[in-house]
């Protein structure tokens, strides 16, 4: 019996994070760490393009508070309510 293969994982590019209107995020994945950031998608396609591929995990950029491996996450941020009241 063959062991069963993990599907990889959903690879975003900067444009369809920002066509989507989407929050790029990364957070450590060291336990008990917490360090988190969230980047600015216009600045990072200005830097390397819409075409870009976000890997999963930050190769090469360590976490600032522990030195650990970042992954990155996109958020859909909810508009804030509107506080007219009809």
């Amino acid at each position: 019996m063959s062991e069963a293969q993990e599907e990889p994982p959903f690879q975003w590019t900067l444009g369809q994070i920002r066509k989507l209107n989407l929050e790029l995020e990364a957070a450590c994945r060291t336990p008990d760490c917490g360090w988190f950031c969230s980047f600015n998608v216009d600045e990072l396609i200005a830097q390397v393009g819409p075409d870009y591929w976000l890997p999963p995990s930050g190769p090469g950029i360590p976490c600032r508070k522990c030195g650990g491996t970042l992954r990155f996450q996109v958020a859909y941020l909810h508009p804030p309510p509107d506080d007219k009241q009809t």
